[in-house]
C-alpha cells in the first residue's frame, strides 16, 4: 500500500491545526504575514494532490478513511476561520472608504480656504 498519500494528507492536516492554533492566539488577519496564507494554499494543494493520487488499495483502508474524516473536520475549521477573516477585511475596507471620504472632504475645505483667504 502506498503510504505517501496518507502521509501527505496527515501532514497537511497537522499543518492546518498548527495554523489554526496560531490564528486563535492572534485572530486579526493583519497581524499575520502574507506568507502564512500562501503556505495555507500550498498545504491545500498538497492535500488535493494526495487525495487525487491515492491508490485504490489505500482508499479502502481504515487509516485512509479515518484520516480523511479528520482532514475534512479540520478543513471545515480552516474554512470558517478564513470566512471570518473575509468579513473582518470587508469591514475594514468599508471603514477605510469612509475615512477616505472624510479626508477628501477635509482636503476640499482646505483647498477652498486657500482660495478664499
Amino acid at each position: 500500500m502506498n503510504e505517501s498519500s496518507l502521509t501527505s494528507l496527515r501532514e497537511a492536516r497537522q499543518n492546518f491545526l498548527v495554523w489554526l492554533g496560531q490564528m486563535k492566539k492572534s485572530p486579526d488577519p493583519f497581524s499575520h504575514p502574507r506568507s502564512e496564507f500562501l503556505e495555507l494554499a500550498r498545504q491545500l494543494q498538497i492535500a488535493e494532490q494526495a487525495i487525487r493520487t491515492a491508490p485504490t488499495s489505500l482508499r479502502s483502508s481504515d487509516d485512509w478513511k479515518n484520516e480523511t474524516v479528520e482532514y475534512i473536520r479540520v478543513l471545515k475549521e480552516v474554512k470558517a476561520r478564513v470566512a471570518n477573516f473575509e468579513i473582518t477585511l470587508r469591514i475594514r475596507g468599508e471603514q477605510m472608504k469612509q475615512k477616505q471620504v472624510k479626508l477628501d472632504v477635509i482636503r476640499s475645505w482646505a483647498d477652498l480656504a486657500r482660495h478664499v483667504g
